[in-house]
């Protein structure tokens, strides 16, 4: 992965060296050197000296982290790592520092969508209409989160916050 970022990069710097022209992404997602999911405005702007050729290249990018959902954080999660229970792990590393803190035993990937549909809708008719589940379904696992949490309002408004 550090390899393709790279190279990403590069090629980015490249494109302008050999253009002249800015590159802009807005929104690049990659895993940071801890492992977590981050997401950056990124702008290449050349420098241009006087024999009109770029001489340097000014690099400036914005942390877009935070502007994520808890559901689009948790499916970024998700593609980078190919082992669920890992995903699951540094997702809520990441959003709550120390999951071990807050569960007894961690969540598998339908608690979760179940536990971040429930920070954000709140009522158990709109997280079932959200995820397209039977609200017995829905009932089932929060059931399961309220045994594997240690205390799942406490939790529920941790991920509020995010």
């Amino acid at each position: 992965m550090w390899e393709e970022n790279a190279k990403e990069v590069s090629s980015f710097d490249e494109q302008v060296i050999y253009t002249g022209k800015p590159v802009v992404n807005p929104k690049r997602v990659w895993l940071n050197a801890k492992g977590f999911v981050w997401v950056h405005y990124m702008r290449k702007l050349p420098v241009i000296g006087q024999n009109n050729t770029t001489t340097a290249i000014l690099s400036l990018g914005e942390d877009l982290t935070k502007t994520l959902s808890l559901e689009e954080l948790y499916k970024y999660y998700i593609y980078f790592y190919k082992n669920s229970r890992q995903a699951i792990a540094k997702f809520l590393e990441h959003v709550m520092t120390t999951p071990e803190d807050f569960f007894y035993e961690m969540p598998n990937n339908n608690e979760i969508s179940v536990l971040i549909a429930k920070a954000q809708f709140y009522n158990n008719k709109a997280v079932t209409n959200h995820l397209g589940f039977e609200l017995k379904t829905t009932e089932y696992y929060i059931n399961l989160l309220g045994r594997k949490a240690k205390d799942l309002q406490v939790l529920l408004g941790i991920l509020r916050l995010w």
